[in-house]
């Protein structure tokens, strides 16, 4: 997971490191737009990695992430949206 916070330029929109990880190679990146806590990002990720690698219909990346946002919004600590809907699939997401 990267921080998709970039920086704001007049022709490029808002550019952050997901651009570079696309341009180097990644087919998808999963970034948060803004910070998101510790404990609420790595049970996301957890989730989320679980989903992609081990879930029988093999979800592509978006569905996978949207999953694992499921299972947060389903944590009473993590309910609200600034825990779970910072994150974004980038790339070949589907």
């Amino acid at each position: 997971m990267v921080a998709g916070l970039g920086g704001d330029f007049l022709t490029e929109g808002t550019v952050g490191l997901a651009r570079a990880f696309m341009a180097r190679g990644a087919r998808a990146v999963v970034v948060s737009l803004w910070r998101v806590s510790d404990e609420a990002t790595e049970y996301l990720m957890e989730r989320f990695y679980a989903h992609l690698v081990s879930d029988g219909d093999q979800p592509p990346v978006a569905e996978a992430l949207r999953r694992a946002e499921n299972e947060a919004r389903q944590v009473p600590q993590f309910r609200q949206p600034r825990f779970w809907a910072a994150f974004q699939a980038f790339g070949d997401v589907n």
